[in-house]
Order: structure tokens, then C-alpha cells, then sequence
């Protein structure tokens, strides 16, 4: 893909600094999002401000999913479920009331606890679990002779109930979505199941797994940068490099933003959307801007890109 750098700078270098861009796409463009599988790709574009010169790198991120079974472990933390108190694991418990069929169960295992009304000593227990990501999803069974009855929190904060009234039969529903949340920052979270809530009612919960994404960044400080450099004396600066490809492109157009801290750290914020290709057939530009967090430091540039024509599937490509 050629790309062309039109930049206009006014710049007092304090420091070293990594710029974070986030490329959000145009209202105008209707193009579907690329997908694979059961993650979502879309591309960060990491600048380096060094001295006086500027260099980017496009780097692909990708949401996945993760799964972690009621008695397995995290298989990108090494975390795990943890338990308080009487938890049973289901399949060897042959003392549990309830019997489901473990071939429904994810890796054919789930861990079984009740809260009975009829027992002055029994008391709530909880299931814990710790994870970096913007959603969680938990998943179990129910046996509707006995009912369930379930509370939340996430963060320290009450984050919802699942709740249903026992029938008497033994019906087992398997794959039930116990609790789901979305939209959360990509930051720590702690998330709790309780079993009942010390009320006047029974509640049997069958924990079979859950599931929740994560940010993953593809690549490292070591890929390939491109750039110009920038005099430090505020002068416009420009480059050009050209695309064999010209009579067959299209533009990709997108809003980029900047914003920049001392020593490497992200931006805040949350994620920004998927970038999704364009279908016209004349370039479009683009405007970069930055937040710095140092006076004296100012950036203004413009981008114009290109990339050949191709249909949009799989995994986008980042390269330049």
C-alpha cells in the first residue's frame, strides 16, 4: 500500500513519547465489518515520537474469546474459579440431589452447591472469578426440581439476580446462560456468583463454565515502522512513496486520533470501533490530531493512503 505524508508541524520535543492512533470509521461508509470466527479484528495504528522524527506502524488487535471451565483454568492467566466452602465437584458426587447428564456438560464435569430453607445452619456460598476483559458470559445448568436462585457482582457491585421457581419434576436445562455483561472497560475485573441470598428460598446451582473477551494486540515493538522526519524547527516536512497499484485502488477512509503520554503509557478510553474498508475509487484524506499531555508539544498532519482493491474477508490486512 503506498502512502503519502502532507504535514504541517509546530513542535517543541520534551521527551520521548509513544502515540496511540485509533482509526474510526466514516459515517458514509456502509462496507461490513471483517470477521474470523468467533473474534473481531480491526487495526491500531502505534506512532513513535523520537527526538524529531515520527514513525507509525499499523498493528492488528483482535477480540477473543475465552473459555474456562468450572474446575479448569484460564489458559492465557493460569486463574481459575475459586470456590468458598461446600462446593461439590458434580460427577463424583453421588450424594448430590441432582444427577444431570455430564455428556451436556462442557468437559463433562460442573460444580453443584445448595442453599435449603429447611437447614437453620446452612448459609450462602460463592463462586469468584478474576479477569481482564470487556465482557463475561456464565453458563450452567438447572435443575427445575429444586429452582435456583442466584445474585451478582461485579466490581464490589450488585450486577443482577437469576432466579427460577422449583416445579418439583426433574427436568435439566443444559447451556443456560446464568449471567452476561458487556461494554466493560479492558481493565481488572472481579466478578461473584452467590447461592442464595439467606431468604426463604432454596436454590441449587449447577456451574458448568463461562466465557469471556479479551484485547489482544498481534506483534510487538519490533515490527517494521514507517515515517518521515520532522525538523524540530516547526518547518513543513513532506514525503511521498507511490503504488504500482494506483489503477486498481480504493481509499480507505477513516478519522484517526492521537493522543499521547510520556514513558509509553495507552491512552484512556475505550476501544475504538472496527475499521472497515471503503468502496470508492478516488483517495480521501484523513486528519490526524493529538492531545499531549506536555506544553509545548503540537502536532497537525494529514494522511492519504491507498491499497489495492480486494474483497473483505478474513482477516484485514495491517501491512503498509
Amino acid at each position: 500500500m503506498g502512502l503519502r505524508f502532507l504535514s504541517a508541524l509546530v513542535y517543541q520535543p520534551p521527551i520521548s513519547h509513544e502515540l496511540f492512533v485509533s482509526l474510526h470509521q466514516s459515517r458514509d461508509d456502509p462496507a461490513p465489518v471483517s470477521t474470523l470466527g468467533s473474534s473481531t479484528s480491526f487495526c491500531h495504528c502505534r506512532c513513535d515520537l523520537l527526538s524529531s522524527q515520527l514513525h507509525c506502524a499499523i498493528v492488528p488487535v483482535y477480540t477473543r474469546n475465552i473459555t474456562v471451565d468450572d474446575q479448569g483454568i484460564d489458559p492465557t492467566t493460569g486463574t481459575y474459579i475459586t470456590y468458598e466452602a461446600e462446593w461439590a465437584v458434580g460427577p463424583d458426587c453421588s450424594s448430590c440431589g441432582s444427577q444431570p447428564d455430564p455428556t451436556f456438560a462442557y468437559d463433562g464435569t460442573w460444580h453443584d452447591t445448595s442453599y435449603s430453607i429447611i437447614n437453620p445452619h446452612d448459609f450462602v456460598r460463592n463462586a469468584t472469578f478474576r479477569f481482564t476483559g470487556t465482557a463475561i458470559y456464565v453458563y450452567g445448568m438447572v435443575n427445575s426440581a429444586f429452582g435456583i436462585d442466584l445474585v451478582f457482582f461485579l466490581d464490589g457491585q450488585d450486577a443482577g439476580r437469576f432466579s427460577m421457581p422449583p416445579t418439583g419434576e426433574f427436568n435439566y436445562s443444559y447451556n443456560q446462560l446464568y449471567f452476561q455483561a458487556e461494554g466493560l472497560n479492558h481493565t481488572t475485573h472481579t466478578w461473584i456468583l452467590q447461592n442464595g441470598r439467606g431468604e426463604n428460598v432454596t436454590s441449587n446451582v449447577l456451574l458448568d463454565y463461562l466465557v469471556y473477551m479479551k484485547d489482544d494486540a498481534a506483534g510487538n515493538s519490533s515490527l517494521p515502522l514507517f515515517g518521515e522526519s520532522v525538523p524540530s524547527s516547526g518547518t513543513a516536512a513532506q514525503s511521498t512513496s507511490s503504488d504500482s497499484s494506483t489503477n486498481t485502488s480504493t481509499s480507505l477512509r477513516a478519522t484517526v486520533t492521537v493522543e499521547t503520554r510520556a514513558n509509553g503509557l495507552p491512552p484512556s478510553g475505550p476501544s475504538p470501533p472496527l475499521l472497515r474498508a471503503g468502496s470508492q475509487h478516488s483517495p480521501h484524506q484523513s486528519r490526524l490530531s493529538t492531545r499531549s499531555r506536555h506544553p509545548g508539544s503540537h502536532i497537525r498532519t494529514r494522511i492519504l493512503w491507498r491499497h489495492p482493491r480486494q474483497k473483505v474477508s478474513g482477516r484485514p490486512s495491517c501491512s503498509l
